[in-house]
Formats: structure tokens, sequence, C-alpha cells
């Protein structure tokens, strides 16, 4: 049986300088490669958000609170955008190892035991983003579990779309979202069994 490839797209833990290193090496591997013709993020816009990130973090460095606030929001899209893509990548490289890997991101370990369906999230907690438009969404991640999948939309009824998107942490923070509407979502644990159990659905009232 082939193994589950898992996308690794969690970056809280980076510091500057290994975020800007991961940012250029999907740059590198995404340009022109035809696996991956249309993501999220096309190699000609996410160049412009790692040069600005760039030159924030090399302003910052002369001090003051006023640049690392702008280096902080200057990462927080570069992030996003790297994220948005990892998802891209999870979904199109059709659980081909040597086709994620020609994306550039790295990838999680496939060495966990198949020890049958995780457990059902239970609860997802919902918090205002930095910025309108964004929503954080929490959840506890399963034991055993590899990554988080969640599944979101603002429709409503049998028509409305769902957005699936992963992450290495049991948080994910959703951008470009309509405010003053209603967001729902699921989630579920992957990666330790090939069974995807996924939670209850559960609504945030309002989006900043």
């Amino acid at each position: 049986m082939k193994d589950d490839v898992l996308i690794l797209i969690g970056y809280s833990q980076h510091s500057d300088d290994e975020i800007m290193l991961d940012a250029l090496r999907q740059v590198a591997f995404m340009t022109g490669n035809g696996v991956y013709p249309t993501p999220p993020v096309l190699m000609t816009a996410f160049q412009p958000i790692l040069n600005a990130f760039t030159v924030a973090v090399a302003n910052a460095s002369m001090g003051g609170v006023g640049l690392t606030s702008i280096k902080n929001d200057k990462r927080v899209l570069l992030e996003a955008a790297m994220v948005s893509n990892g998802g891209y990548v999870q979904i199109t490289c059709g659980n081909d190892r040597t086709k994620a890997i020609s994306s550039g991101y790295y990838l999680g370990s496939t060495n966990t035991a198949k020890v049958g369906p995780l457990a059902k999230i239970a609860l997802i907690k919902f918090s205002d983003g930095l910025n309108p438009g964004q929503t954080k969404m929490k959840a506890k991640k399963p034991k055993n579990a590899n990554s988080m999948i969640w599944m979101y939309t603002q429709g409503t009824g049998p028509s409305a779309i769902w957005i699936t998107v992963t992450s290495s942490r049991g948080t994910f923070t959703v951008r470009d979202l309509i405010s003053g509407q209603p967001l729902r979502a699921k989630s579920a644990g992957q990666g330790a069994s090939e069974e995807i159990v996924w939670s209850d659905e559960f609504t945030f009232p309002m989006v900043r």
C-alpha cells in the first residue's frame, strides 16, 4: 500500500530566516512546475509578498516597535500564501510522493503505524483573526494524527461551496472571508488511518 503523503504547512515555530528559506525553496520548485500550474497564489504574486517580507525583516533589524509591527504584518501575508499553496499541493499531488517533493514543500513522516480510525473531534472553537475577514479555528488534534484537515464555508443550503485545507497543528486561520456573515466548519485528524472521521459541523455566528 502506498504511504500517505503529508505536506507540512505549519510555520508558527519558524524563525524569520527559516520562513524566508522555505519560501525561497517553494519559489524555486514551483516556478514553471507543470504539476502545479494554478496554485491559489501564483509565483508572480508570491514573489512580491516574499520580497516585501524580506525588506521588512531587514528594516526591523534596526529596531523599533513600528518596524517590527510592519514586519509581523508582512509575515502574516507570507505565511497565508505558503499555507494556501501548500493545501493546493496536498490535493494536487494525488498522494504521489515524487510529485509532492517536486513542489518544494517539506513532507511529514509517513512511518506512523495504522491504528484504526482516529477519535472524532468534539469541538471547534472560533475567534477573530488579526484583521477583518479573518477567523481563527482551533480544535484538539486527535492522538496519533499527523495533521489536521478542515472544511469551511460561508454558503448556505446544498449549493454551498466547501473549501478544504490542511494544517500541521490544531489551529488554522481562515482569511478572505466576508465580514458580517457566519462561518461553518468541521475538522478531522488525518495520517494515522485512511478513514477520515469528521467532527460535527460548528458555526461561528459572525465574521468580523
